[in-house]
Parts: C-alpha cells; structure tokens; sequence
C-alpha cells in the first residue's frame, strides 16, 4: 500500500471523531442560527438541486487530478464539492451546478464581474431555482486586502440578489480557514465577522470552517495545506466535505 493511501485512510478514519468531537464544542447559537435559516426550506423536504458560488476552494484547484482549461470547476477525487455532491445524488437524486471560478471575489458575481460564469450566475439560478445555493467567498478579497466593508457590501448585495432570483432557496454561508497572509493589515476575522453579519441580515446559515482546519500560520500548517499556504491538501478537501455535510444534510 502506497505512503499516499496509507495517510489517506488514516485521515478518514479521524474525520468522523474530529467532526465529533467539533460539534460538541460548537455553541447552542450557531446550531439553532443554521436549523432557522433552513427550516421549512424547500431543501430540507426534497434535496432536490443545490449549487455553489466560490473561488478556487470550490473548484478543485490543486488536488489531484485538476485540469480545469479555464480555471473553472473540474471534479476530481478528493475535492470537497465533488464528494459532497457524489454523496448527495446518491442519497436523494440531488443535482448541482458549479459557478466557481479560480480568483473570484464576491463582486465578480455581481453585474460588471470578470467573468462570464461568475456574472451569469444569478441569472442561472433564477432559471434553475435551486433549493439550495452555498457560497463559499472572502478569502481572495483576503488575500489582495480589499476593505471588510467593501466585501460585507458586495457579499449582502450578492446574497440578496439570489434570494430576489429564487426566493425558494436556501442559502449557506461558509467561512473559509484561514489563509496566511503576512502582515496583513485586515485579519481575517474580520472578513469572517463580515460573513457573519450577512448570515444574520440575509436570515442565511453559516458554517465557519475554521472549527475543523488550523490556520495556515500555523507552525504545523504542511499538514493541512499546499505550498503556496492557501489551498488545502486532498485530505483536508476530505475533511470539509465531510464537515458541510453534516451541517446540510441534517436538517
């Protein structure tokens, strides 16, 4: 058995008692924030279709296997929204679409955005009407230290303009680990502080990854992230996949 697979059955087997062991940690308020923002959601009741709007967290950059030609999504093994949605089509029949896009901010999903996949993606869910959208944003703004505020604006903006696209749906924040950035003048937490707001106003969920996943400033951060101290590892990706579904798919 290769030293790869090896360490890859030895991190599965800790997910269960890391996420575990998590949920035992997390307060009161964050559970009963994220049951009343998917209570009576249609998502709840039928599973029927989700997606995801992100960078390059959700598209599979960098675990193995990626080979997107236009910095898209690509599904690879151990990339978290492939697993998350391989495990959620063969529980209910659930279907899924990626808007995902290597680099974006929030604001590039809004009009005058960078990309057509990225612009063009609130019009899709308007014509799909998904019941559940994740949006997975903040760390690019992080990384190229664009004002908090700015990114609460352009998040609240995005997030309302889903909810007036298909007012059906659920939404769910993430708030992504922490990327390392030296000497940044904004911290992340501030940028999580700026997701949390927008789950509260916009009546979202919210599942803030840091509980699962040391910062990437860590002393031992090689365990967990690419070179570049940004993107996780396979096993990691594994980790949040299993992370997200408990939160989702349990209500």
């Amino acid at each position: 058995m290769s030293t790869l697979r090896r360490r890859i059955i030895r991190w599965t087997s800790l997910i269960g008692a890391l996420i575990a062991v998590t949920a035992l940690l997390v307060g009161p308020t964050g559970r009963e924030h994220q049951a009343a923002a998917l209570t009576g959601a249609t998502w709840c009741t039928t599973k029927a279709s989700m997606a995801v709007i992100g960078g390059s967290s959700s598209t599979g950059y960098l675990t193995e296997g990626y080979a997107s030609p236009d910095n898209t999504y690509h599904p690879t093994t151990y990339g978290w929204w492939r697993r998350l949605t391989a495990q959620a089509a063969a529980g209910w029949g659930t279907t899924a679409t990626n808007y995902a896009r290597n680099s974006a901010k929030a604001a590039d999903f809004l009009p005058g955005g960078r990309w057509p996949i990225t612009t063009g993606a609130v019009a899709d869910i308007d014509a799909k009407n998904p019941a559940l959208v994740i949006v997975s944003l903040g760390t690019n703004e992080y990384l190229a230290q664009v004002p908090p505020a700015q990114f609460e604006a352009d998040l609240v903006q995005l997030v309302d303009d889903i909810k007036t696209a298909s007012p059906g749906t659920a939404v769910v924040l993430v708030a992504q680990w922490t990327a390392y950035v030296p000497a940044a003048t904004y911290p992340w937490s501030q940028y999580v502080t700026a997701i949390r707001n927008t789950a509260v106003a916009e009546v979202a969920g919210l599942v803030d990854l840091r509980q699962y996943l040391i910062s990437a400033g860590d002393q031992d951060w090689s365990r967990f992230y690419n070179i570049d101290r940004i993107h996780l590892l396979d096993h990691s990706h594994m980790i949040v996949a299993a992370a997200m579904a408990m939160k989702i798919f349990g209500c």
